[in-house]
């Protein structure tokens, strides 16, 4: 909003306004966007009031001046009217010396009359003049207790009030130079009992200024009800106003309650899932550690295997090479003898050899299990190495994108693949 040309921002505030005005019959509970823009909203509503009551008070200013122009036109054709009242009246009581002195008498009478009658009005402007400056100054404290709490609107209502008590100093200014006025009408009246025209003539005028008075306090009276049935309205605006403030305050209260308790369970589920996740770590060392012994033992056992297999290979080699040592030995003992013991000699060769096949066989079946096993394990054969910025590594997963690393203070950091030193997240 702090881009928008004044007249664009002009007609927001009269929108802004206008919308605070309704909200008496049609109260709008909708859910606050953010938590700063129901302050701002709020601000430029208060703004839009201050405006609204400076441009009636503009009013009502204009509205008693142009009251004050028509009195004093229509003072000037009533005192022109009695001139020539007077000069007419001059003109008969050149003719007649008692109606003269009579109408002397009864305008001298009239004249008090209306000189008490007149202290008795003053005595009454002079009270709804204070009752009307009392209003005035609570009017003022009203609007000097809105202003506080319209900070950023606080250098324009200043200017204003300013400008309001300049006119109210204008209009007590107003006042006092017509009671002056008043005063010299007296003086005038006074100085005129000696003549009957002048006379007639400071009756006429006394009589015009009561009357002008008498308006004026009518239109004071009315100004004054005017002016106390506006500061009821305000007062009401400004509760309904507290009353939505309250409101939204609540929604606001609500929603950041309902967030911190999201904010909590999620923080709970976070520390669960670190805690079951530190668990299957450590289980999965300790699983991997038995695993490991376990290997070693079958590693272990079958190097014994092997040795034994190999020492009962090599017991078999010595073995058969005894029985060809021995064969050769009989048969170059035998080489004399008969056809017969050849035959004989030749199935003692073969059975040897016999043996010797199943000895093979029999060793080959006793390595046959630990070699299948041995060619069944997992082998792993790292590839790459990197140092990492975790300072106790324990695990290692990845994500597709990704390498998490937790360590035994329940730590998790991702890592960037292509540089496992940089930390990604955390």
């Amino acid at each position: 909003m702090g881009n928008l040309p004044p007249e664009d921002l002009s007609r927001e505030i009269e929108r802004l306004w206008a919308r605070v005005g309704s909200s008496s019959t049609e109260p709008m509970i909708t859910p606050p966007t953010s938590p700063l823009s129901g302050g701002s909203e709020l601000a430029w509503e208060t703004v839009g009031l201050l405006k609204s009551q400076q441009r009636r008070r503009e009013g009502v200013i204009g509205a008693a001046l142009e009251a004050k122009e028509q009195s004093l036109r229509h003072w000037r054709e009533r005192a022109q009217a009695l001139e020539a009242e007077v000069s007419q009246l001059r003109a008969q009581a050149e003719g007649s010396d008692e109606r003269v002195f009579g109408e002397l008498l009864d305008a001298q009478r009239r004249l008090e009359e209306a000189v008490r009658a007149m202290e008795h009005e003053r005595h009454q402007h002079e009270e709804e003049r204070r009752r009307m400056a009392a209003a005035l100054e609570e009017a003022r404290e009203q609007f000097t207790s809105e202003a506080a709490r319209a900070r950023d609107a606080e250098s324009m209502w200043s200017k204003r009030e300013v400008q309001s008590l300049l006119d109210l100093r204008n209009l007590q200014e107003t006042a006092e130079r017509r009671q002056n006025e008043a005063k010299s009408a007296d003086e005038a009246v006074r100085a005129l009992k000696g003549g009957l025209a002048e006379a007639k003539n400071a009756i006429e005028k006394t009589l015009a200024e009561l009357l002008l008075e008498r308006q004026e306090r009518g239109r004071v009276e009315h100004e004054r009800e005017r002016a106390l049935k506006k500061a009821d309205e305000i007062q009401a605006h400004f509760d309904e106003l507290q009353k939505l403030w309250d409101e939204e305050r609540a929604q606001w209260r609500e929603l950041w309650d309902r967030e911190r308790s999201t904010w909590e369970a999620q923080r709970q589920e976070l520390a669960q899932w670190e805690e079951t996740l530190r668990r299957e770590r450590e289980a999965w060392h300790v699983e991997l550690q038995e695993k490991e012994r376990t290997h070693l033992t079958f590693t272990d056992s079958l190097s014994t295997k092997i040795r034994e297999t190999t020492v009962a290979a090599d017991q078999v080699a010595e073995r058969m090479k005894s029985l060809e040592t021995r064969e050769e030995s009989d048969r170059a003992r035998r080489e004399m003898e008969a056809q017969t013991r050849a035959l004989s000699s030749v199935h003692s060769n073969r059975r040897a050899r016999w043996a010797a096949g199943v000895a093979a066989v029999l060793a080959l079946a006793l390595l046959a299990r630990p070699a299948w096993r041995w060619g069944d394990e997992w082998r792993y054969v790292p590839e790459m190495s990197a140092p990492v910025a975790a300072p106790n590594p324990t695990a290692l997963a990845y994500d597709g994108s990704l390498l998490w690393v937790s360590d035994w203070s329940g730590r998790m950091s991702g890592l960037d693949p292509a540089e496992p030193r940089r930390a990604a997240r955390e």
